[in-house]
């Protein structure tokens, strides 16, 4: 299946203080203007459109297809596609990271959070993934409803680095 469409965000650094902002296409178009938290103005030039063509991968044939439609390899070639040691691999590299992943209500609360501390959604979501990394790395525990309020002090306290 190909996309129906593809969302853009045009993305500006303050030149003062280097701060990111992530704003849409109408916002950009009808105000024109950032203020930054820093106090500096950014002007914002006009965007009437973005191009942006896909490039697809060509499709790679399945095992139990006839040799005929399969693609020849030489000797030194190493074929992973068809490596059942490499899919169970990237199976079990799937399952660990799907393990220690933010559970989704923690990080809805997480991103409303920061979004009351006045950071806008995309950056709010990036942030909340960024900082849970660190927190699981620093303390090697998933976040759940009994350590939620653990998390959310880590958010608070490190959300401007």
């Amino acid at each position: 299946m190909k996309p129906l469409s593809v969302e853009v965000y045009p993305v500006y650094i303050c030149s003062s203080c280097n701060s990111r902002h992530c704003e849409s296409m109408d916002y950009i178009n009808k105000v024109g203007k950032i203020l930054c938290g820093c106090g500096n103005v950014m002007k914002l030039d006009g965007i009437e459109t973005f191009k942006i063509t896909p490039i697809y991968k060509t499709p790679t044939p399945k095992k139990d297809s006839p040799p005929s439609q399969r693609a020849q390899h030489t000797d030194d070639e190493s074929d992973d596609t068809y490596s059942l040691a490499a899919l169970k691999e990237k199976t079990t590299q799937e399952t660990q990271q799907k393990q220690t992943e933010l559970p989704a209500n923690e990080f809805e609360q997480s991103v409303s959070l920061l979004m009351r501390l006045g950071w806008k959604k995309r950056e709010s979501e990036h942030k909340t993934r960024v900082l849970y990394e660190q927190w699981y790395q620093e303390n090697e525990q998933l976040i759940g409803p009994e350590n939620f309020d653990e998390f959310a002090n880590y958010l608070f306290f490190n959300h401007s680095n």
